[in-house]
């Protein structure tokens, strides 16, 4: 058998079926390739893909099992080099995968009431585990030792996390409530930022995604809705007067915008003198840091404003 494939310039290449043997070959150079991280054999892989591209992509699948109790895989994430798959059974579990020979890697297990691992997101650092249960329990894990950093736990009504997503700053939850809620999650500290609540009828969000502008929520209904929206921030700006001390370097100040301040603006209420250095650091959701250089001789006043 052998198949014609065009070539640039109206030319032809023709290949042939490889043998059983040259299989067996592709096979090994492709276990080779993954290994390496390069391709081999390349001639052999484009008569396997012309002529026998069943074969070929066969070749390519790979399947991971889960091992005695490891049942129904309801989510996966991808950190960059693993594959994590949270399982629906009872502790919640997350298996770690490596996608290059598909065998597992480690295991994160649920503590007691952790149960039924439904959702899965990756925020750079952390993987999240939603978790299927009453209230709803979001699990921050550490991938390069599946143990469990810290939990974000649902309030009164907040049940049942289906989905997560992540927007560059914040984790969504997804709840399988009546009505819809979808939570604003704040990784550094695990608590809510602010909430979402569906509409008349916009009820069980069981999927969530972010375009770069807004969240969007699957709702399991008839007919099915897809709502977009954006979560504010709890309070647009804030501000205030913040003093350093004689002899001090700097004051920690607090604020009550919910979210890190994207900006702070500072204006010196007493003369600073040409050689002070003023500056702002170390923002959270609830405070950052006003230092100056050299220490102030005397107290030195500003005004403030957290956008």
């Amino acid at each position: 058998m052998s198949v014609e494939n065009a070539k640039s310039g109206g030319g032809v290449t023709q290949h042939t079926a490889l043998t059983d043997k040259e299989v067996h070959g592709v096979i090994d150079h492709a276990m080779k390739s993954v290994r390496d991280g390069k391709l081999y054999n390349f001639e052999a892989w484009q008569r396997l893909l012309a002529t026998q591209p069943d074969k070929a992509l066969e070749m390519l699948k790979k399947v991971w099992t889960g091992g005695a109790g490891e049942d129904n895989c309801l989510a996966l994430t991808f950190d960059g080099t693993y594959i994590y798959a949270g399982l629906q059974i009872t502790p919640a579990l997350v298996i770690k995968i490596d996608p290059a020979t598909m065998t597992t890697v480690s295991t994160w297990t649920g503590g007691a009431g952790e149960e039924i691992c439904s959702a899965l997101t990756f925020d750079g650092t952390y993987i999240y585990a939603g978790l299927e249960i009453s209230p709803a329990i979001v699990i921050k894990i550490d991938p390069a030792t599946m143990t469990t950093v810290s939990t974000w736990t649902g309030g009164a009504g907040e049940d049942n996390c289906l989905a997560l997503t992540f927007d560059g700053t914040y984790i969504y939850a997804g709840l399988y409530t009546t009505p819809a809620l979808v939570i604003k999650i704040d990784p550094a500290t695990m608590t809510t930022v602010s909430t979402w609540t569906g509409g008349a009828g916009e009820d069980y969000c069981i999927a969530l995604t972010f375009d770069g502008t807004y969240i969007y929520a699957g709702l399991q209904k008839t007919p099915a809705l897809v709502i977009r929206f954006m979560l504010p921030r709890t309070t647009s700006f804030d501000f205030g007067v913040a003093t350093i001390a004689a002899l001090g370097s700097s004051i920690v100040v607090n604020h009550n915008l919910g979210v890190v301040p994207k900006q702070v603006h500072l204006t010196p209420r007493t003369n600073p003198g040409a050689a002070l250095v003023f500056w702002v650091d170390t923002l959270t959701s609830t405070q950052f840091t006003i230092n100056c250089s050299p220490a102030t001789t005397n107290p030195l006043d500003f005004s403030w404003i957290a956008i």
